[in-house]
């Protein structure tokens, strides 16, 4: 009678315990080392992305920088008008020609438009692609940081 008491009052059910406390850190250490494999793919993935974002950039940023076409067609623009004036006072004789610098003045406004808002949506892209910058090292911060408290 005194076993069967004992085994009631948790006399064997102390191993039991044990072995239920020895799962639960097994379990534990298995999802932790797990989570920390995890972190550290995540970690590599966001900076090979973050590299590829800072060469996007450098790409956009190269290709705004070439943009000076705007000033340029600007300046033929300007040059168009004193001509057409002229050919309108001297070249009576030849309508072609103020036709054809009309019609120039007109494509080159079209192309000087078109231009401009290429560089406009690039300039976007790049406020777009620098968010993205921050918010990946931002990411790659805070996992480093828990790879450090591992």
């Amino acid at each position: 009678m005194a076993a069967v008491s004992s085994v009631r009052n948790g006399g064997a059910a102390g191993t039991k315990t044990t072995k239920g406390l020895f799962l639960i850190c097994t379990l534990l250490c298995l999802i932790c080392s797990t989570s920390s494999l995890l972190d550290k793919e995540k970690l590599m993935e966001s900076k090979a992305m973050l590299q590829k974002t800072k060469q996007q950039l450098e790409r956009l940023k190269d290709k705004q920088e070439d943009s000076t076409y705007s000033d340029l067609l600007s300046n033929y623009i300007d040059l168009i008008d004193p001509w057409t004036t002229l050919v309108k006072q001297y070249a009576g004789e030849f309508p072609e020609v103020l036709s054809l610098l009309q019609k120039t003045d007109v494509a080159m406004e079209k192309t000087k438009a078109f231009v401009d808002k290429k560089n406009d949506d690039i300039g976007l892209q790049i406020k777009e692609l620098e968010n993205k910058i921050k918010q990946t090292e931002n990411l790659i911060n805070f996992l480093e940081e828990q790879q450090a408290e591992l």
